[in-house]
């Protein structure tokens, strides 16, 4: 009897031991899997970290639930006891963002579906002494994070940072204050009025992955070569039901402008190349502000030769800059 069940015997017994090695493998698997994710992701955060350091987003809310158009200016103060070698600032906003230093514009963008890290060198918009870095940040749902790192080399700044090269001595977090309302824009600082962001956290951090360094050549305020090109608002032509056009004399490559204090702002705007027919190929954004804002900038560089607004109205105060982007 015991012979007859051999064969059974053996076929169960190479049964556990196919089991066991199948066990075996997807463990080791697993563990290979779970290994490389961690070496992965070790590596993007020392990559990351390169950039902005211990930088965390900040937001105005931790309010995500009511989709309503949201804005802040975030504040920093950075005194200089000397001007450093080079200073270059590296900053991601969600959805659109202006960064300030000492009142003058260095870098704009906005970001979804992909996040960027606009570089730039800001070396001559600093000064010895007090220094003021405002950010403008700006989202058409409550959703919305700013991510900030400022590396100056060498200084004494970078030093007391911890990082003799100055990498990333100034960044994002609970040092930082933000205002929801314009006040005296981004060139004072607020004595009172303004509340402590909230803190999200290091990249990643949902929904914020990675952004993309984006190096630029210039800051905003030394791009431009014009004076400001006033767009009337006789120029603009009803195409649609809240819809107006312009076409202008030229194509423009620059920076686009709207004047608050000249009437509401458009709904959204943005300026195209005209080849195809009225609403093709405009990247146009929605016109996000802070309560009592005066100037609205465009989220980063415009090319082209149609403006293109909603609004009830025809946009009344918009302006251009001709500039290398």
């Amino acid at each position: 009897m015991g012979r007859a069940w051999t064969p059974f015997a053996a076929i169960l017994s190479h049964s556990r031991r196919a089991v066991s090695s199948w066990h075996a493998r997807l463990a080791a698997t697993a563990a290979a899997a779970l290994l490389l994710f961690l070496l992965l992701n070790g590596f993007y955060r020392r990559e990351l970290h390169h950039f902005t350091g211990d930088a965390r987003w900040m937001w105005t809310t931790d309010n995500l639930h009511d989709p309503v158009p949201t804005a802040g200016l975030f504040f920093r103060r950075l005194k200089l006891a000397r001007l450093p070698l080079s200073a270059v600032a590296k900053v991601c906003g969600d959805r659109q963002y202006v960064l300030w230093i000492n009142g003058q514009p260095a870098v704009a963008g906005h970001n979804r579906p992909e996040f960027r890290l606009d570089v730039v060198d800001v070396t001559d918009l600093l000064v010895a002494g007090d220094n003021l870095i405002a950010i403008e940040a700006r989202s058409p749902t409550s959703v919305g994070g700013v991510l900030f790192a400022l590396d100056l080399r060498a200084s004494a700044e970078g030093r007391r940072a911890g990082d003799p090269n100055g990498r990333s001595c100034v960044v994002s977090g609970p040092r930082w204050r933000v205002l929801t309302t314009w006040g005296e824009g981004p060139s004072v600082y607020p004595k009172d009025g303004w509340s402590e962001p909230w803190i999200w956290g290091q990249p990643p951090d949902h929904p914020w992955t990675y952004p993309r360094p984006v190096v630029h050549p210039s800051p905003v305020v030394h791009s431009v070569f014009s004076d400001p090109i006033r767009i009337p608002s006789g120029c603009f032509e009803a195409v649609g039901e809240e819809l107006w056009a312009c076409t202008l004399e030229r194509r423009l490559q620059g920076y686009l402008w709207i004047d608050l204090t000249a009437g509401p702002a458009p709904q959204r705007i943005g300026l195209g190349d005209g080849t195809a027919t009225v609403g093709a190929g405009i990247q146009d954004v929605p016109v996000v502000t802070l309560d009592g804002q005066t100037t609205w900038l465009y989220p980063g560089a415009v090319d082209g030769a149609v403006l293109e607004a909603s609004g009830e109205s025809p946009p009344a105060g918009v302006e251009l800059v001709e500039g290398q982007p």
